[in-house]
């Protein structure tokens, strides 16, 4: 795995963690030719803050190290900041239907899920010409299709990775003071399965948690009473249409078993339900509703404001979940465009 001099520097005692250059790494070979020359050079290649002050000396900023997991582990604990600690392990096989389905995903949201291997991974055979495995892998590759088909040809599918999940947390928004209690009753909730929560204060806070510390599930508090927690969910279903959500008028409390194990599993669900949802063919809206609706716009468009422009679009929404609101939608957004 190739990594930044200056990040190797901040770990303590680096030569007692026993990380080692991988001299034959081709990508970073002029940093093992000025190290090889060094006379008192360990033949063990073990990296010490001696070595790598003389690499930056000449001007090479990245070196290529070897780790096994156990090393690696013990790096993790002391400066996760530089190797990233684990989501969990999968079997190779697992990725295949999961790595699609992100690509897929990818294509219509802005925000882009990924899963990164954390650690060097090599074929099982030995390359009889070199004597050495192949890196099939290394440290910070982002998976794809393309990649997983080429190292399944190497490697048995039911090896175990080491991976980060980009996505990770849970955001939580609950606005008003009013509300309170059911912030408290969730945040209990949500500590009995040991997540990382992203408490917002705000629409804006709410908004920046999500695109850039990447969450995994919303949950929301008072949605059909409050115009923030509307905005919020609309903001970011627009960002991203396969957010995972939940949403929470009443306290959970009453039931708090039922509603961790309602939590943990739409945390913990895949995104095939929603790729299904995407692409079922939608029903044509009733004309009633559609007058109804269209009436309403008209009225918005002779008295806008931001405050009914939310409620009208919420409103539509609700029934884009079976029926062909695009237009409509598309009308309310050039209204807000207009006026914005």
């Amino acid at each position: 795995m190739i990594v930044p001099i200056k990040d190797l520097l901040k770990i303590e005692n680096i030569e007692s963690y026993h990380l080692k250059f991988n001299r034959k790494d081709p990508s970073v070979s002029a940093a093992f030719v000025v190290v090889s020359q060094s006379r008192d050079i360990n033949k063990s290649y073990v990296v010490t803050p001696e070595h790598l002050n003389r690499l930056l000396e000449r001007g090479i900023n990245n070196v290529s190290v070897y780790t096994d997991k156990k090393v690696m582990n013990i790096i993790r604990s002391i400066d996760p900041a530089i190797f990233l600690h684990i989501t969990g392990t999968k079997k190779l096989g697992e990725f295949t239907s999961i790595v699609q389905e992100y690509e897929v995903m990818n294509q219509r949201s802005k925000k882009k899920r990924r899963f990164t291997v954390l650690e060097d991974v090599y074929s099982t055979e030995i390359n009889l010409v070199r004597g050495e495995r192949q890196l099939l892998m290394e440290y910070g590759t982002v998976l794809s299709s393309k990649i997983l088909s080429i190292v399944r040809k190497e490697l048995n599918l039911d090896q175990e990775v080491e991976y980060k999940d980009s996505e990770n947390g849970v955001l939580v928004f609950v606005p008003e003071a009013k509300d309170f209690k059911l912030k408290v009753d969730l945040f209990a909730v949500l500590a009995s399965l040991d997540l990382e929560i992203y408490d917002a204060k705000n629409v804006a806070e709410a908004l920046d948690i999500y695109r850039t510390k990447f969450p995994k599930l919303v949950v929301l508090g008072n949605l059909n009473g409050c115009l923030d927690s509307k905005i919020v969910l609309m903001e970011i279903e627009e960002y991203d249409p396969f957010v995972k959500k939940l949403n929470y008028d009443e306290s959970p409390a009453s039931n708090r078993e039922f509603e961790t194990e309602r939590v943990k599993s739409s945390y913990f669900s895949g995104y095939s339900r929603f790729l299904e949802l995407e692409n079922r063919e939608k029903e044509v809206l009733p004309e009633e509703i559609k007058q109804n609706i269209m009436e309403a716009i008209n009225n918005l468009q002779k008295n806008y404001s931001f405050e009914n422009y939310i409620e009208t679009s919420f409103a539509v929404k609700q029934f884009g979940r079976m029926f062909n609101v695009t237009a409509l939608l598309h009308m309310l957004k050039n209204l807000r465009n207009r006026y914005s």
